[in-house]
């Protein structure tokens, strides 16, 4: 070959792979971050409006009896939980390539904001002069509409993908937090402006508020959708960001590699260690809201009892709300101080230039300029001494307990007419859990990226909806099991202002309100704490890896230390449409063990037909007749099974058959669903009210329809592992030592393997 070609591919070749490396650690422009933010504004407006004023609204105002409102506020939350799933899997796998759609976010945007929008205002308004029947069934559709579209999961999607920078991706979501701060402060500041302005008429005040929200989510969602493009090539999307800065680009999708099915996408992320720790120190944190949800409102009017309890509900709200937006830009600050530390210490160690007042204010313009400066920086952290340890993690968590004293002040010292203390205790919060709280999404990002490191996907909007999915479910009877434990405490709803509340609802409100959040918190803090692995210096490891796999090379897990062959590689080979990826290890195991043992058995009576062919002539013929392989046929494609393996026509043969064992894990859970229909169906009635047996039943209920799903959508993929021509033994063993890294003892332990 030429030289001079030869030459000319190679500086192609880095220079492709220079276009790649900045495209995933891409700058993002102080506009586009502007553009991210600016649906925070009325987003978060109606989401802290709901929270705060919902359920009194239509408790106290609207005249909902109480424990009949939390069973339908309950009711469409476990409806809006089973369809989360689902909603993120088709965010990540379906990509519109060219047109208006362009894209895998923009199209909810554009579409699903004025539904929202439209649902909102009607939710707001309900018919005043209709009857009751009428009333709750307006609430209900309205409901479902408004909740149904989850907009902030594309929304939260997009952030972290538009950079993999640490820095980068900390200020987007830091431009968000600040204008989500003050979306909430509109939240909790205009309703008693409105109500002020309206003489205490609640159903005037918050529909306006309602329809200007929604007016505004139409636009901002709208402008975003405009400033929001995409490109199918990792070259092409650099150039993009080159040529058009002022917009927001997301990841490639990656035609050469295949789409990830619902269930193999589930298991990858219950196997993401660190997105688990995050998941369960979540989960712990919102356990919370099983019983301080909507009670805010309820705690200021009974225990502070101020005159006018909606002019102090708004104080505290804007108070907090206020601090945590002033404080974001300083705790952003300071989680990038591990950043800028490498960065002087690599300065110094590469001997450029002397040091000055900005290296300890901003990150050097080498850091942005050059991405092996970047590397170099974050590979050596260690030089970089006790300030490298200052990251995005040691940042949220440091913030994060600093909170921990308001709680015990409020808890310990508030009381009646202590309005001005509990605000105080509120500013500083704000000041340190608030203006951190950001932090988690810029950190659950880091477990997307590693989930690609592994997979070779990206998957925001899964990763989004799977962290959201427990906490939403146990806020499925939030609303119920609160009220139900005011009622039980003696709550009188529905009273003339000024009437004071029997002492068990006070010492109740106290402690859902106050101490029951300040200790999950506490537990959360500490599960994170000990657990969660990924720092930044980490995180640059794992972008390290993204870009080996780029360039078709092999790369190593910084948690593991394993090696992660690329996703082209014949190693990373996962099966037809991920068919390895929906089973655990032990399951394969035990397939592998059968497949073996079948194929030897195989073996021995393939040489017996050909001693009986040169033998007898018709007794070869009778042989053959039975063949070895059978067709079957499925939506369409084709099949092929092999006989000689265990066929499973006994319906209850769950031991040796996995497909039929998913079936009938299919069938129990469909059983489970029934049941527990008829529960919620039996607690509700109007002649039988069994509150608590009408919430177990519709928690089973969103449990069931998800794992019918789960195990439903295994029973083809059982029958292919099994018996599918498609797959060797050989292929499972190495998807088993490559992909899940099992031990060489383990393998040892399994004699099989070595037959």
């Amino acid at each position: 070959m030429n030289p001079h070609h030869e030459e000319k591919t190679k500086r192609r070749a880095n220079k492709r792979a220079d276009s790649v490396r900045k495209g995933r650690l891409n700058d993002v422009s102080v506009f586009a971050k502007l553009i991210y933010a600016l649906p925070g504004l009325s987003y978060r407006a109606v989401e802290t409006f709901d929270n705060t004023f919902q359920t009194k609204f239509f408790v106290d105002d609207v005249r909902i009896e109480p424990m009949r409102f939390g069973m339908m506020h309950a009711s469409v939350r476990a409806i809006e939980t089973i369809l989360f799933p689902f909603w993120g899997y088709l965010m990540d796998t379906y990509t519109v390539k060219t047109g208006f759609f362009k894209g895998r976010r923009r199209m909810y945007y554009l579409v699903w904001a004025p539904i929202k929008a439209i649902a909102l205002i009607l939710l707001y308004l309900p018919p005043r002069h209709s009857s009751m029947n009428g009333v709750v069934s307006t609430y209900v559709i309205c409901a479902l509409l408004h909740g149904l579209f989850p907009l902030g999961i594309p929304w939260m999607a997009l952030g972290a993908e538009v950079s993999q920078d640490n820095a980068t991706r900390s200020s987007v979501f830091a431009w968000r937090a600040v204008f989500s701060a003050a979306g909430r402060i509109l939240g909790a500041a205009a309703p008693a402006v409105l109500v002020a302005y309206y003489h205490g008429d609640h159903f005037n005040a918050f529909g306006q508020f309602a329809y200007y929200c929604g007016i505004l989510t139409i636009i901002s969602f709208w402008i975003l959708a405009f400033f929001t493009d995409y490109t199918p090539r990792e070259e092409d999307r650099f150039k993009g960001i080159e040529k058009q800065p002022w917009k927001l680009w997301e990841q490639p999708t990656y035609d050469n590699r295949p789409n990830l099915p619902f269930v193999p996408g589930l298991r990858n992320c219950i196997s993401n260690v660190p997105f688990m720790v995050l998941l369960i120190g979540h989960s712990v944190s919102a356990l919370a809201g099983l019983f301080s949800e909507g009670l805010l409102p309820f705690y200021v009017q009974n225990v502070l009892q101020p005159k006018r309890y909606e002019m102090w509900i708004s104080i505290i709200l804007i108070v907090g709300l206020s601090s945590s937006m002033l404080a974001t830009p300083f705790w952003m600050w300071v989680s990038c101080e591990s950043s800028r530390a490498c960065s002087r210490a690599e300065i110094l160690r590469r001997g450029q230039r002397s040091l000055n007042i900005n290296d300890y204010i901003f990150l050097p313009a080498e850091w942005n300029a050059n991405p092996s400066f970047r590397k170099s920086a974050m590979g050596n952290a260690s030089n970089a001494g006790p300030l490298a340890n200052v990251d995005k993690r040691f940042t949220w968590l440091a913030g994060w307990v600093l909170a921990l004293p308001a709680s015990i002040v409020m808890y310990c010292f508030v009381g009646k007419g202590d309005q001005v203390l509990f605000a105080m205790c509120h500013a500083w919060i704000g000041l340190t859990a608030g203006g951190v709280h950001y932090l988690h999404r810029p950190i659950r990002a880091d477990c997307i990226d590693y989930d690609e490191l592994h997979i070779g996907l990206r998957r925001e909007a899964q990763f989004v909806c799977y962290m959201e999915m427990i906490p939403r479910w146990l806020h499925i009877p939030s609303s119920a099991v609160s009220m139900s434990i005011l009622a039980s405490f003696g709550y009188r709803a529905g009273v003339a202002r000024g009437t004071v509340q029997g002492d068990g609802v006070i010492f109740a409100l106290k402690v859902m309100v106050i101490l029951v959040p300040a200790c999950c918190s506490v537990i959360s803090w500490c599960i994170i704490t000990a657990f969660y692995p990924i720092t930044d210096a980490m995180h640059s490891k794992i972008v390290q890896g993204l870009q080996c796999h780029s360039e078709g090379r092999a790369a190593i897990d910084p948690i593991t230390d394993m090696s992660i062959p690329a996703p082209s590689a014949p190693e990373a080979f996962r099966g037809p449409n991920c068919l390895f990826d929906t089973f655990g290890t032990p399951t394969l195991l035990s397939v592998l063990e059968r497949r073996r043992l079948n194929e030897a058995e195989g073996d021995n009576e393939d040489a017996e037909r050909e001693s009986l062919l040169v033998g007898n002539v018709n007794k070869s013929r009778n042989s053959l007749s039975q063949g070895n392989t059978g067709v079957q046929f499925s939506g369409g494609r084709t099949y092929t099974y092999d006989d000689r393996y265990v066929s499973g026509k006994k319906c209850c043969d769950c031991i040796n058959n996995l497909s039929v064992r998913e079936y009938w894990y299919s069938v129990f859970w469909i059983c489970i669903c029934f049941f527990a229909a008829c529960s919620y169906a039996y607690g509700i009635s109007r002649h039988r009210r069994k509150d608590a047996i009408a919430i177990i039943g519709l928690l089973l209920v969103s449990v069931s329809a998800i794992m019918i799903t789960y195990h439903t959508l295994r029973v083809k993929p059982a029958e292919m592992l099994e018996r599918g021509r498609e797959i060797s033994a050989e292929q499972i063993q190495t998807y088993l030592v490559v992909s899940i890294n099992c031990s060489y003892e383990h393998y040892l332990r399994h004699s099989f393997l070595t037959k």
